[in-house]
């Protein structure tokens, strides 16, 4: 009976141990994962909120905004025919 409870006892600390290694390792799977969003978020906040450049020219060979929305209502520009 002593070897059964030794037995159980030395599974039980194997089977913990094998558990913190694997809670450690998912902690730091989710922490890359945080990580790479929040790299993602700031390079499409960066995107938004940069002016971007007129694409297309009007007829006369002037810069103009393409339906009056790549430049998000901020332009000065004719709208490009």
């Amino acid at each position: 009976m002593r070897q059964v409870k030794l037995m159980a006892g030395a599974m039980l600390a194997l089977s913990l141990l094998a558990g913190c290694n694997t809670v450690r390792g998912l902690g730091k799977d989710l922490q890359a994962g945080g990580e790479a969003i929040s790299e993602t978020s700031d390079e499409v906040k960066d995107f938004l909120t940069t002016p971007q450049e007129p694409t297309r020219t009007a007829s006369a060979g002037e810069a103009c905004d393409p339906a009056g929305s790549e430049l998000k209502g901020k332009s000065d520009l004719p709208r490009c025919k």
